[in-house]
């Protein structure tokens, strides 16, 4: 494996503009060396590694990629591509890429030559007065220049680099304000989410929300959010991704004609039912219920703590039509996901 990683290594940065050579006595600029702890089992690797850059036995800095899990097939191009970003993004190997150093190279072998005489040299030519001799010019030896180079290719996310993400369960309060005033609840959702590229990413949540109006059900719906989000995310390894995203909510909703701040329907049949919770009866007047479509927009940030878990906290915020009445319903949901 520590092969397969050295290749995609040196591959990685060979893309992004870095010179690599593997014999010591040509012109360099510093040594990398390579550890890894990795082991792999059946379909998976596990493991961690680190990449150390020396210039004459002095450390630059030491890039370290935390023990995680990976697909065997992908683990080596994985690990390589965490070890290129750190190595490109750190401050102490910028700054040392823009300080010009004379290289450095092991000195080779040397070879015995026979000595051969030198050839006779012609006299030497009469010199002009000192007054006519032009001062000599100033050489100034030539500095290399530090190249700018490129960031490692970004993939997309999850333990084996396919973008395939399932939160398993979102729970959180939620708030429902409308013309009879606001109620809180409780909101619950499951979603998938592939990542359409490194930064974008396709999102559908099913989502189930209630809220309370003293003894009975003010609000409710049952609805999926089909929609687009996009990910601040620069590194693999990153912990903290912030997003923000929008999407259509369509479901069944419906509404207690209270919430809404409209007349309540009291037929004589109504008094007699002793169950005035939302849903006790399908003919139940003073609920308005309807399909709609509505907008949705969603803003949060994940914590990573490995490349296939993080957590996921998330907000909210719905605009609803119901009987003519606006519902702004918002939540503040906490997830557990999984990526692939």
């Amino acid at each position: 494996m520590d092969k397969e990683v050295l290749a995609a290594l040196e591959e990685n940065l060979l893309r992004s503009g870095v010179g690599v050579v593997m014999d010591r006595r040509l012109p360099h600029d510093a040594n990398v060396h390579l550890s890894l702890t990795m082991r792999s089992a059946g379909v998976v690797a596990e493991g961690a590694a680190a990449l150390t850059l020396e210039r004459e036995g002095i450390l630059i800095d030491k890039i370290t990629v935390a023990r995680d899990v990976y697909r065997r097939d992908h683990a080596a191009g994985a690990v390589a591509r965490k070890l290129a970003e750190g190595l490109l993004q750190s401050p102490l190997i910028l700054a040392f890429a823009r300080t010009p150093r004379p290289q450095v190279a092991e000195p080779a072998p040397q070879v015995a030559v026979a000595e051969r005489a030198a050839p006779p040299q012609a006299p030497p030519a009469e010199r002009p007065p000192s007054d006519t001799v032009p001062p000599p010019a100033t050489q100034t030896p030539a500095q290399p220049t530090a190249v700018p180079v490129a960031a490692a290719p970004l993939g997309k996310s999850g333990a084996f680099g396919k973008g395939i993400n399932i939160e398993l369960v979102m729970l959180g309060p939620a708030q429902a304000i409308s013309a009879g005033g606001a109620e809180a609840g409780i909101g619950a959702a499951t979603a998938l989410q592939f990542d359409l590229g490194t930064r974008w990413a396709f999102r559908i949540p099913l989502a189930l929300d209630f809220t309370f109006r003293g003894s009975h059900v003010g609000f409710a719906d049952l609805s999926i959010t089909p929609g687009i989000l996009h990910r601040w995310r620069h590194a693999a390894d990153q912990r903290w991704i912030p997003y923000a995203g929008a999407g259509v909510k369509l479901g069944s909703f419906g509404a207690h004609r209270e919430f809404l701040g409209q007349p309540l329907v009291m037929p004589a049949a109504l008094l007699e039912l002793d169950d005035h919770h939302f849903g006790s009866g399908s003919h139940d007047p003073n609920v308005e219920r309807a399909l709609r479509a509505a907008p949705e927009l969603w803003g949060g940030i994940e914590y990573h703590t490995s490349s296939w878990f993080s957590l996921d906290l998330c907000a909210t915020y719905a605009w609803i039509r119901i009987a003519g009445e606006n519902i702004h319903l918002f939540r503040e949901m906490f997830g557990i996901r999984f990526s692939f």
